[in-house]
């Protein structure tokens, strides 16, 4: 049986619910609330124990998806309506996937079905994917190259030994060691504001050695957008329509540019898609990097950027 029969709800759920600490969004977000001890419980989503998995999976949903009942994939429709209710409030939609099946699908009032959701710092997550697919493909050498190796050009403020140590692994664990204060919007703030995003990062004092510890920073995955952008010579847009989002019947999406450089796709936020495509890479993580029974491109690199981003 294929190992489509996980569910991937929670990682559709949680990447839309995270698109809130992007961007220039209140350090509060909305799904806070909904977890305060005088907030409607949110139930838990489990498979109806009477029923059984089928012994087909679904067909890969590169041209759509196809739909079933929770009934007849194992699942509690009542739990599904009780979940909707709980969190309709925070979020625009909720998908549901059992099986390779869509099962339970709701939005709420202000959203149009199949319309594009700003994923906000879920852009993050599909940014990594696309390092992994440059990668393997040999545009990049791999996380272990530095950073300041793709700049050579610029000069560079509160330049030490510490910040000429930082590799890509460090951007993709948020552990570049930058001084830089983001979980409430403080430092990509200031990024957004000034005349080069790029100068910008790479000018960031160091509060640490890379790969110490880890702390949130919008100005890692703008500086990984670069690098792709560098290396490969397309923006992050045109390099996923050609390798991630083609291959997996995406098309209708949105990236947004850096205000700086108008080639280059935000690194930190600003994709756009449909509730159904982004469950479309979720369903690619689930099954390992596997698409249409072969190895995706991002395949390699999946289980080890999935952790921080």
């Amino acid at each position: 049986m294929s190992t489509r029969c996980k569910l991937i709800a929670t990682l559709t759920i949680i990447l839309t619910l995270v698109a809130g600490c992007g961007g220039a969004e209140p350090s509060a977000t909305p799904i806070e609330a909904a977890l305060e001890p005088t907030a409607t419980p949110i139930p838990t989503m489990i498979a109806a124990p009477t029923q059984s998995p089928p012994d087909q999976a679904a067909p890969w949903p590169t041209e759509e998806w196809q739909y079933s009942t929770p009934i007849d994939q194992g699942m509690s429709i009542r739990t599904l309506n009780e979940f909707f209710d709980a969190v309709n409030r925070y979020v625009d939609s909720v998908l549901v996937i059992r099986n390779g099946y869509i099962v339970f699908e709701q939005n709420s009032a202000n959203f149009v079905i199949d319309s594009k959701h700003h994923l906000f710092s879920a852009t993050k997550s599909v940014l990594s994917m696309l390092i992994g697919i440059a990668i393997d493909k040999g545009y990049i050498k791999g996380v272990d190259q530095r950073v300041l190796d793709f700049f050579p050009d610029r000069t560079i403020l509160n330049l030490d030994e510490r910040k000429e140590a930082l590799t890509l692994k460090h951007l993709l664990t948020m552990s570049s060691g930058f001084d830089c204060p983001d979980l409430g919007n403080e430092t990509v703030g200031q990024l957004m504001g000034s005349w080069d995003w790029d100068q910008f990062a790479l000018d960031l004092p160091m509060s640490g050695n890379p790969g110490d510890s880890y702390q949130y920073c919008n100005a890692n995955t703008h500086l990984l957008s670069t690098i792709l952008t560098k290396a490969t010579g397309m923006s992050a847009l045109d390099f996923a329509h050609e390798h991630l989002f083609g291959p997996l019947g995406i098309t209708d999406v949105r990236w947004d540019s850096d205000h700086s450089d108008r080639g280059r796709s935000i690194g930190f936020t600003g994709l756009w898609m449909s509730p159904q495509d982004l469950a479309k890479l979720g369903l690619l993580y689930l099954e390992g990097g596997v698409w249409e029974d072969e190895q995706d491109e991002a395949g390699n690199t999946i289980v080890e950027t999935r952790g921080r981003l």
